[in-house]
């Protein structure tokens, strides 16, 4: 997260969950894609992981979204980490008190209907789970094409991600589908401009690779 530059020899690059990523870092990652490299970022409003690894006893839970806010912003997409995608078509359930099960309507348990099946990518995708998943909103920047790989169906909303992670039933009784298909996965191609036109932010008056 504090890497200043990306090696020649990397072609693809894949970013998990860049929690307190740096702006050098994230110019690191815009120069290695003006220079053709290839990234898969996965981003998220609320890492289930990272929740688990924290201490209920210390109190409130610390924020674990992560984003490319600035890159994404060049890109002419946004990513709200304060947000999470609830859908009453792809609901799960989880195991709730006396290990009854209760729908979890922002743990998304993909079917086909959610999924690009036309596209290599996900063409043999059956099904996958996505919880407390964000979706990305915006329209691609010029010069760029964007496919949609994974979307939620229209009875869905975007519910606080501090209420997804406090309990199921808070999701639902906030619920009201707004009928948009949310962005889960996208693929971004074309040429790319830099999200940094002033330069390298560590060094000021430095000009960026065009």
């Amino acid at each position: 997260l504090t890497a200043t530059n990306i090696d020649d020899d990397v072609k693809v690059l894949m970013v998990v969950h860049p929690k307190d990523i740096s702006e050098e870092t994230e110019y690191a990652i815009d120069q290695f894609l003006l220079r053709g490299g290839k990234l898969i970022a996965y981003l998220d409003p609320v890492s289930a992981y990272a929740s688990r690894q924290q201490n209920p006893m210390m109190g409130q839970q610390s924020d674990n979204s992560s984003s490319l806010g600035k890159l994404l912003h060049a890109w002419g997409l946004s990513f709200d980490t304060g947000k999470v995608v609830a859908d009453l078509d792809f609901k799960m359930q989880l195991r709730g008190q006396d290990d009854q099960p209760v729908d979890a309507p922002a743990w998304l348990g993909l079917t086909p209907d959610g999924i690009n099946q036309k596209d290599i990518v996900t063409s043999e995708i059956d099904s996958i789970w996505m919880p407390m998943c964000g979706a990305f909103t915006g329209e691609p920047a010029a010069g760029l094409k964007e496919t949609v790989l994974l979307h939620s169906s229209k009875d869905a909303d975007l519910t606080e991600a501090f209420m997804a992670s406090m309990s199921p039933q808070s999701v639902m009784s906030n619920f009201k589908p707004t009928g948009v298909e949310y962005k889960l996965a996208v693929r971004l191609t074309g040429k790319f401009k830099t999200a940094y036109p002033d330069g390298n932010p560590a060094n000021t008056g430095t000009n960026a690779t065009a």
